[in-house]
């Protein structure tokens, strides 16, 4: 009994320190820049996003401008994904024409979303 739990302790240990360092530190556009977003209804639109809400490894919340329209602000739970145009002088330092970001759960609370990024806008 004692060597389940502690096996089971030890696991779980394990797996915690596993996804603390699969969660690496975003790096965000911190200007307004050209993009589209991806609403619930698989609509795209295109247009002007800025992060408003960013911490280390994911972001809360973007602002949205399609022209001749208002600024929108969209949280996680509002759209399905977004992606961001880099502009030409970021382009090295992020190593990328565009960043893409996806509206996932929250690993510490299921009842939350955020964005975190993905590899490629599919």
């Amino acid at each position: 009994m004692l060597r389940s739990l502690v096996i089971v302790a030890f696991l779980t240990i394990n797996s915690a320190v596993v996804f603390a360092q699969e969660q690496e530190k975003i790096h965000v556009i911190s200007r307004t820049v050209e993009g589209e977003i991806r609403t619930l209804y698989n609509d795209t639109l295109y247009g002007d996003i800025k992060i408003l809400g960013a911490k280390d490894n994911y972001i809360t919340s973007i602002e949205f401008k399609q022209k001749g329209k208002k600024k929108e602000v969209f949280s996680a739970e509002d759209i399905k994904r977004f992606k961001q145009i880099v502009p030409f002088p970021d382009r090295p330092e992020f190593g990328v024409d565009e960043v893409y970001f996806e509206s996932q759960e929250d690993p510490n609370n299921p009842y939350r979303k955020f964005f975190f990024p993905i590899p490629e806008w599919k």
